[in-house]
């Protein structure tokens, strides 16, 4: 037992002293070793910054641009109905002034047309007219008075300017009967009578009662002026007279 005692004494100097040589190697390697502490890089990997673009949305105003109105007004156009050929037909009295020579005096008269209407514009048609004439005067320093009568018998063409505006001319055979008395008794009578050259013209003024239609004939009251000359021998029948009638054509 004290052997067991003596090696547990020395086994605890021997720790002790090795505790104390390991003291010492530890100073002695501190004060000969410089302990550096290299700073470790610090990688810091940026974030990416994503930065989305919010979608501007750009609402174009409309812009409503007026159109002001334009009126363009038509002028209606009146188209005038052409009408086919047609018959056409009338008559007049008149009345008015006769010429024979130095003699003159008043006249009536009386005619009748009938033919055709070729297009709006002529028309040729047979005319008879009757003119009566009663005249006076001095025929070769005589006091002479008479009285003539002549039925005219021609073909006419007739052209319209317009619907009431019209003119017609043609030559016609007469049958001329006449008496002149001289004298103061009027006892000294002279007459005869014959066939001769004869010419008619007029100047219408129509007022047209109907002119609408293709196949319509217009017609109304007409005035004008007409002359109708006779050529008899030597001498010149002329009657001059305002006419008035109606008209068909």
């Amino acid at each position: 037992m004290i052997h067991r005692t003596s090696s547990l004494v020395l086994a605890g100097a021997a720790a002790i002293a090795l505790s104390l040589h390991a003291g010492d190697a530890s100073a002695q390697f501190s004060a000969g070793v410089q302990v550096g502490v290299q700073p470790q890089p610090v990688y810091a990997q940026p974030q990416p910054v994503y930065v989305q673009q919010q979608p501007q949305y750009v609402q174009q105003q409309p812009q409503y641009v007026q159109q002001q109105p334009q009126y363009v007004q038509q002028q209606p156009q009146y188209q005038q109905p052409q009408r086919m050929g047609r018959v056409r037909y009338g008559f007049d009295l008149g009345a008015g002034y006769m010429f024979a020579g130095g003699l003159r005096g008043a006249s009536i008269v009386g005619s009748f047309r009938l033919g055709g209407q070729l297009n709006d514009q002529l028309a040729i048609y047979y005319q008879g007219t009757l003119p009566i004439g009663f005249a006076s005067g001095t025929l070769n320093g005589v006091e002479t008075s008479g009285a003539a009568i002549v039925y005219g018998s021609g073909l006419m063409g007739e052209w319209h300017f317009s619907d009431l505006f019209s003119a017609a001319v043609g030559p016609s055979v007469d049958y001329a009967a006449g008496e002149i008395c001289s004298g103061s008794s009027g006892l000294n009578c002279i007459g005869g009578a014959g066939a001769y050259f004869g010419v008619q013209a007029r100047i219408n003024l129509t007022l047209v009662a109907a002119s609408a239609g293709q196949d319509t004939r217009r017609y109304g009251f007409r005035i004008g002026i007409s002359s109708h000359t006779s050529f008899i021998g030597s001498g010149v029948f002329q009657f001059l007279d305002l006419h008035l009638g109606y008209e068909w054509y």
